[in-house]
């Protein structure tokens, strides 16, 4: 027994081969014998759209099966235009061109005569279904896969015009104008897809891309949040999600470091000059009795030093008679005092209080 091995081409090229032959089949009960054997324009269009083999093989097949059966259409203008977008082209075309019947006269010999209208026996070919949705999307996605984008919103426009009720026709909008740098057009597709279909996950996550972009991480994340709610094993949407949350977390962080240096810096400690204005409670000091007995008078002046908590850490008679300092230190150290605050922050502070000692 002979074995025959197939490439996978020549396997596609049988099975669409195969389906001519079975269209041809499925019509020959309503047709003649001569007829039976020629192509309508049904049968091309119907090969051409078929997936079964690549659009050159698909050409080259039906080429050959024009030439050798012929076709029972006449080949117009609008015509060879709706062939040449489903796919045909070179061999193809020129075969159906050759192959298109002409136009017979048929009269009998005893009617003619000069004054005779000759009447031509037209055949009458019935239109091609016009495309479809299906067939403008899938046109439409393959643009796509091959980064035609121009040629893919052409396409798309046409499926939007048939269904405009399809979330799926605006998301694919979007994403070409994302692609193209055209934010705001791509927005506005992609809110025009959630408003058809609040669950599109693609519409929010497309959005989330495009605010993202804008600076608008805040309604970014919220859209990312969303998409996750829709589908919470998606991946990408996820990790953006905790992408954009630790964007923000580093942010206010920057932000805070910012505000901080902006802050005027509270110095160590301060003087304030007279200091008795911050005493909650002062003490006045004891006359000694020796100085008054000896008629000893006059003013001593004492600095005092406070920490940030308004406590007493020195008190030092700076000037005045001798005898009568520690008498003005004691008293200082006897007195209460509130902090010195300095741009709402308390810090330590020194100041002069005077006693002046008279008889």
């Amino acid at each position: 027994m002979r074995t025959h091995i197939f490439t996978r081409r020549n396997a596609e090229n049988a099975i669409l081969l195969l389906v001519i032959l079975l269209i041809l089949a499925s019509a020959s009960a309503l047709r003649t014998v001569a007829q039976s054997r020629q192509l309508s324009l049904a049968d091309i269009l119907i090969a051409l759209r078929s997936k079964k083999a690549e659009i050159g093989e698909k050409n080259k097949i039906l080429a050959d099966a024009v030439k050798q059966r012929g076709i029972t259409f006449s080949l117009t203008p609008e015509i060879e235009k709706e062939l040449g977008s489903t796919g045909a082209a070179g061999d193809l075309l020129v075969a159906i061109r050759d192959k298109a019947p002409t136009i017979k006269n048929e009269l009998s010999p005893s009617t003619v005569s000069t004054t005779t209208q000759v009447q031509p026996n037209v055949v009458k070919v019935a239109p091609p279904p016009p495309p479809d949705f299906a067939f403008y999307r899938s046109r439409a996605n393959s643009a796509i896969s091959n980064n035609d984008l121009d040629a893919a919103m052409a396409a798309l426009d046409k499926a939007g015009e048939l269904r405009p009720a399809d979330a799926s026709v605006f998301v694919d909008r979007g994403s070409i104008f994302l692609k193209k740098g055209n934010l705001a057009n791509a927005s506005e597709q992609f809110t025009k897809a959630i408003e058809i279909d609040p669950k599109s996950f693609a519409a929010y996550f497309g959005r989330a891309m495009v605010r993202e972009k804008l600076g608008r991480s805040d309604d970014a994340l919220a859209d990312l949040q969303k998409a996750v709610e829709i589908d919470p094993a998606n991946e990408p949407s996820s990790a953006a999600v905790a992408r954009l949350k630790a964007a923000q977390v580093a942010k206010a962080e920057a932000e805070r470091v910012v505000a901080d240096a902006a802050k005027p810096k509270a110095p160590s400690s301060i003087s304030v000059g007279n200091i008795k204005a911050y005493a909650t409670k002062l003490t006045l000091p004891l006359y000694p009795a020796f100085e008054k007995r000896m008629g000893i008078e006059g003013k001593v002046s004492v600095l005092v030093k406070l920490d940030a908590a308004g406590n007493v850490t020195s008190a030092e008679a700076i000037d005045g008679p001798k005898s009568l300092r520690k008498a003005a230190e004691d008293a200082i150290k006897a007195s209460k005092f509130k902090p010195v605050m300095v741009n709402g922050t308390a810090i330590p502070s020194s100041g002069v209080i005077v006693f002046n000692f008279s008889l």
